[in-house]
């Protein structure tokens, strides 16, 4: 959602869990719950810029980083995110978003 949603106006609440099953290795789970300070969202997307709602949505995010060997190491990111009531009303958003990114860094 931080693509959608700027800093301005909004109140964001995080839960992480972060644990390391193996030396090296990190997964961490991150929820946030996104809401607006104010109806009138002056700044933002023109499409958010009147909201209907101060719930702007939800989302849950998967990190996994971990070393293959002494010079690949990778990084794995999976998010689902709700849009809320005003991100539905403003844009007719009806399903969730997903993303999944992979990345693995070589050092030499």
């Amino acid at each position: 959602m931080g693509k959608v949603l700027t800093q301005a106006n909004r109140a964001t609440h995080r839960v992480r869990l972060n644990v390391s099953p193996w030396e090296g290795t990190n997964l961490t789970l991150d929820w946030y719950l996104n809401r607006a300070m104010e109806l009138n969202n002056i700044g933002a997307t023109p499409a958010l810029s009147q909201l209907t709602s101060r719930n702007l949505g939800q989302e849950w995010q998967f990190v996994l980083r971990m070393p293959i060997n002494e010079k690949l190491y990778f990084l794995g990111v999976a998010g689902i995110a709700q849009p809320g009531d005003a991100i539905r009303a403003a844009t007719g958003a009806s399903s969730n978003w997903t993303t999944l990114q992979a990345q693995l860094f070589w050092t030499f």
